[in-house]
């Protein structure tokens, strides 16, 4: 209190709390577009290569799906989900949001996303 009437304390401007909101909201955004992106392209993978029908050559089968899974784009996905959750846990009422409904709000947000860039990716709309 003494620093608040000794004039110590100093107010910062609206605006940076403003562009820190809306930082977080983009970001939340990118992360969201980067995992639908990374499931996508799970799904591109899964379709064009069809791993599935290597386990009809039994443990070599298996082994040559294990080795070639896109581990990568896996690993994109759950960055993306967990990325966007701790942003979006950071953006308003800190109260109201529970760790769990965070996390289904991420993922059923990724998988709008991707159902959304597959239909247009069917449709024949170029998106890049």
């Amino acid at each position: 209190m003494e620093k608040i009437e000794n004039d110590e304390v100093k107010m910062k401007p609206r605006w940076q709390f403003k562009a820190m909101v809306y930082g977080m909201k983009s970001g939340v955004i990118i992360f969201l577009l980067a995992g639908a992106l990374s499931l996508l392209t799970m799904v591109y993978l899964a379709q064009k290569y069809t791993p599935l029908e290597l386990l009809d050559y039994g443990d070599v089968g298996r082994e040559i799906l294990l080795s070639d899974f896109p581990y990568l784009f896996l690993g994109g996905v759950l960055m993306a989900c967990l990325g966007a959750g701790i942003l979006y846990s950071k953006i308003g009422d800190h109260y109201k949001k529970t760790t769990k409904m965070v996390m289904l709000l991420v993922a059923g947000a990724i998988t709008i996303v991707s159902m959304v860039l597959f239909i247009l990716a069917k449709i024949g709309v170029k998106l890049v």
